[in-house]
């Protein structure tokens, strides 16, 4: 990571690793929405009581460097800037209790059923202008998991076989959770037992992970959470 010359307006624009994936997939990027984030700017910095009054109040802020961007999309863009119409005193957040990262296996020797499954419950969207909303899910490497379809869960959704069974799973990278839908269902996709370690922890090579965004349509909170898959020797599930 380093830092940008901040003395001009810069634009500096690259591929995280998924757009490179992508890129070397299709031959071509197709984009249609932007993110801002203020993820390097410290606002402890913001300094009301500066001797040359309010224009220089933000001094320190409006000097700081400006980050360069980084390929890992897990490290930029963690505080993405929203638009709230009822002007709030306080940011909108999603309580996280029930989304904390999770591992889940696949079992690639098993005859049968071979994945697995983690259950992520959505809290109340706390300092919300609503007291109930829905929610756009973000899955950002779709080969290492996948949502089906599901009770509040719509979609692009399409028949395939993940992990020995076949389901409607999701088409798109986004989905839409329901208001009132409080939890869904996040299934492993396939993994090899000769990419990783043969008890499947973590150091193996085919430990992948992904992380999973969600964010409140009304709101505009977003929290981020990950989901790791390992393949496991054995039929146990």
């Amino acid at each position: 990571m380093g830092f940008l010359n901040n003395t001009s307006q810069t634009i500096d624009a690259i591929l995280t690793k998924r757009g490179r994936e992508r890129l070397a997939q299709t031959g071509q990027l197709n984009i249609t929405k932007f993110a801002l984030a203020d993820d390097e700017v410290d606002y402890a910095l913001w300094d009301p009581s500066h001797p040359n009054g309010t224009n220089s109040y933000g001094t320190v802020i409006e000097n700081m460097p400006v980050l360069e961007p980084v390929q890992d999309q897990s490290l930029s863009l963690r505080y993405k800037l929203v638009t709230r119409a009822d002007e709030p005193e306080k940011l909108a957040f999603i309580d996280s209790s029930g989304l904390e990262s999770q591992t889940i296996s696949y079992f690639p020797n098993n005859s049968g059923q071979k994945f697995t499954e983690a259950q992520l419950t959505i809290g109340q969207t706390q300092n919300s202008p609503v007291d109930s909303e829905s929610y756009t899910v973000t899955v950002q490497n779709s080969i290492v998991c996948v949502i089906p379809q599901q009770a509040g869960v719509t979609g692009d959704f399409n028949q395939y076989a993940v992990g020995g069974a076949l389901a409607n799973v999701q088409t798109a990278q986004t989905v839409k959770i329901a208001a009132g839908t409080s939890s869904f269902s996040v299934r492993s996709k396939p993994i090899l037992i000769s990419d990783t370690d043969v008890t499947g922890n973590n150091g193996g090579s085919g430990s992948r992970s992904t992380n999973i965004i969600i964010q409140g349509d009304l709101s505009g909170a977003v929290f981020v959470t990950s989901i790791e898959v390992h393949a496991k020797q054995g039929t146990a599930l």
